[in-house]
């Protein structure tokens, strides 16, 4: 890609920092999106998102092309997140919950995975833009699959949904601002593990070779 779009090392950092900085705005806003639209529309239309952005990673011309779409799947990659916790503490016991949310953070392990075994392969046949609908083919794939799955949920949870709520007694617990949630040690704590772990594992992913 490099060489054929001719962009240099530098730009392809900033692309990856705009692809982060489409992660960062999906990953604050996917909660009120969620709350919105509900989150399996949430989780479909960022999945859609994804293919199209993928899909035109492999048709690209230009670099700002490439800039547009890495952000683009940056956002859809943060925003399907939210709704997959929603989705999972709603349907999924909770002695499983933990298991499940693990394997759902996982999600980007094995992309890495895949690709470290199918590029080696495709790109010195192929070239790059095989590469790109390779992943697209997969990502359609984990689209249908999921409409099929949680179409299958859609009853159950409109149902659920449609319950009046409980009556309750009122009470005098409020809940507690955001400024004090982030002042709490165990919430900067997780901060700053996503932190280290973003500052060195995209830079190695992207630069060691």
């Amino acid at each position: 890609m490099k060489k054929e779009l001719l962009f240099s090392y530098t730009q392809a950092g900033q692309f990856i920092s705009l692809a982060q900085v489409g992660f960062l705005l999906a990953a604050l806003t996917s909660g009120v999106m969620a709350h919105k639209i509900g989150p399996k529309r949430l989780i479909f239309i960022s999945m859609m998102a994804c293919c199209l952005s993928l899909l035109g990673l492999a048709l690209v011309h230009q670099k700002w092309q490439v800039a547009v779409l890495l952000t683009l799947a940056g956002a859809a990659a943060a925003a399907v997140w939210v709704p997959m916790v929603a989705i999972a503490q709603e349907i999924i016991p909770a002695q499983h919950q933990g298991k499940a949310i693990g394997l759902m953070s996982s999600g980007t392990a094995y992309g890495v995975f895949i690709n470290g075994l199918a590029v080696p392969i495709i790109l010195p046949e192929y070239g790059w833009r095989f590469v790109w609908l390779f992943v697209f083919v997969i990502s359609v794939l984990a689209l249908l699959w999921s409409w099929l799955r949680l179409s299958r949920l859609a009853h159950h949870t409109d149902q659920k949904n449609n319950l009046p709520a409980p009556t309750e007694a009122p009470t005098t617990h409020s809940k507690p601002s955001l400024l004090s949630i982030f002042k709490q040690p165990a919430c900067l704590i997780i901060l700053l593990m996503m932190f280290l772990n973003g500052i060195a594992c995209m830079p190695a992913q992207n630069y060691s070779t």
